[in-house]
């Protein structure tokens, strides 16, 4: 779900530049990779500043703050109603003037759009090289920022570099109409996961254990807990997930669930 609606955004930057001459879809591309790189530095400065003072800072966190995903559902809503043409949204003045006619502002808005929601699947990706952002100097804490920046905003980058490749696309017409369509049912299907996740955050489960089909009788984390489990010399096997994070699912179904992981894991509690 969170690689959707960054794909809906690169196709639909695409589709909506397949009319326009070569300079208006170089600027137009570039202010979409622009702003994927101010939300990467926005977002390197605020775990900078949450650093320095002395708080708990990790990838995709936001997703835990039910004001963030309502917000999240809105702007993902009110995209998709565009993408069908069942809203416009006015552009201010002020950006107006900066976008020149409101374009360029709304790629900038896009690409900073696409950066929030790509962080829950480019965990697995990016996690060693934010933990070492993390936990380094600040010349290197912003450097990795930096480097992830360019990465995601490689594709945009590189139609800006080459924006004859967009003519290989068909002809502008009915087919517009009806990817838009399919990108918007995209959108809303992210819509609705972030609405699970919301319900997640606002009412978390109680139950001390949860048991899935592998047999497995997991324990809610706590200190206390694995201190015990320490003082009795008992291991330990900790499965640090979260509600949005698609790719811990995905671990945590093809292999702490299955043969032969879960069988070792069961042989161990058994003993």
């Amino acid at each position: 779900p969170c690689v959707l609606p960054v794909l809906a955004l690169k196709l639909s930057a695409v589709i909506d530049a397949a009319g326009v001459g070569q300079r208006e879809m170089r600027l137009r591309f570039l202010a979409g990779a622009a702003g994927i790189i101010c939300s990467f530095m926005l977002l390197a400065g605020g775990l900078a500043a949450v650093r320095i003072a002395g708080g708990t800072v990790g990838w995709g966190i936001q997703f835990q703050n039910p004001a963030f995903l309502v917000v999240m559902m809105v702007l993902i809503g009110l995209f998709a109603f565009s993408l069908l043409d069942r809203i416009h949204i006015p552009v201010p003045a002020f950006a107006q003037r900066f976008g020149g006619g409101g374009g360029y502002f709304q790629d900038f808005l896009a690409g900073m759009l696409a950066t929030v929601l790509a962080t829950p699947c480019s965990a697995p990706f990016v996690g060693t090289a934010v933990a070492a952002a993390l936990s380094g100097g600040m010349v290197a804490h912003f450097v990795i920022f930096a480097a992830m920046a360019a990465g995601l905003a490689a594709p945009w980058l590189l139609v800006a570099a080459f924006p004859a490749a967009v003519v290989l696309l068909p002809r502008p017409g009915r087919w517009m109409i009806w990817m838009k369509r399919v990108l918007a049912l995209l959108l809303f299907g992210t819509v609705l996961w972030l609405a699970t996740v919301l319900a997640g955050v606002l009412v978390p489960s109680t139950s001390q254990q949860d048991h899935d089909g592998s047999g497995l009788a997991w324990q809610m984390w706590s200190p206390a807990t694995l201190q015990d489990a320490r003082a009795a010399g008992i291991p330990v096997f900790v499965d640090v997930t979260a509600d949005w994070c698609i790719t811990c699912k995905a671990n945590k179904a093809l292999v702490l669930d299955r043969d032969p992981v879960a069988g070792l894991l069961n042989d161990a509690a058994a003993r």
